[in-house]
């Protein structure tokens, strides 16, 4: 029977990576949202400004491109947190790793 190795610790930290990556963009999203807006409301003037306002509105919406791939980097890692949990080696697996 084959043995697949799976590294725990890699994972943990692929899962680590990939929340600080997110948290890290929902700063910089709310950073930008508030240079946005008031950029828009004080700078801006004209068609232009309101067309970007429509746009930006729109960037981080519920059914956004945006959130919908933080959802899944999110879901990925809480996934990744779970493998270690749930993967263990057998004991079998285990005694013959410390015969070889």
């Amino acid at each position: 029977m084959a043995v697949i190795e799976v590294n725990h610790k890699t994972l943990r930290d692929v899962a680590a990576a990939v929340t600080t990556y997110c948290s890290a963009q929902d700063r910089e999203m709310r950073s930008t949202d508030t240079d946005v807006k008031s950029m828009l409301s004080t700078d801006w003037l004209g068609l232009d400004t309101q067309k970007l306002g429509h746009k930006w509105e729109g960037v981080d919406d519920k059914n956004s491109t945006t959130v919908k791939f933080r959802e899944l980097l999110k879901s990925s890692a809480k996934a990744l947190q779970l493998v270690p949990m749930r993967i263990r080696p057998s004991r079998r697996t285990h005694t013959k790793r410390q015969k070889n």
